[in-house]
């Protein structure tokens, strides 16, 4: 049931992807509230970040989240890894750096900053 109301909360389902599929062709400002929503969510259910975008994506997402203050490393790095098997393997995160059209040093300030005003 909580998964559902994450996903009903979160918005429509997964979008469009780059022809290798690791990656969402775009990331607009709807896109981008659905992801902070999600990692604000502090859900680690897999099947939820899946239904945000492809696997090695949210992986990726999932180690970023893993370097910001207070975040519980140890699990958001067996997440990326459960998503995208070699996730936390430095250079397959540099891979996901590389080609990511959400950059950390932008999307963990909004993150600290949705979280800060949700309290």
């Amino acid at each position: 049931m909580q998964m559902e109301k994450l996903v009903r909360d979160l918005g429509d389902p997964r979008p469009d992807t780059t022809r290798d599929r690791r990656f969402p062709s775009r990331v607009d400002r709807d896109y981008e509230s659905r992801l902070l929503a999600l990692a604000a969510s502090g859900t680690l259910d897999p099947a939820a970040w899946l239904t945000l975008g492809p696997a090695f994506f949210m992986a990726g997402l999932a180690a970023t989240l893993a370097s910001g203050r207070g975040a519980d490393r140890d699990a958001l790095l067996a997440l990326a890894d459960e998503l995208q098997p070699g996730m936390s393997r430095v250079e397959v995160f540099n891979t996901w750096l590389q080609r990511s059209p959400v950059r950390p040093s932008r999307f963990l300030p909004m993150l600290r900053e949705k979280l800060a005003n949700s309290d």
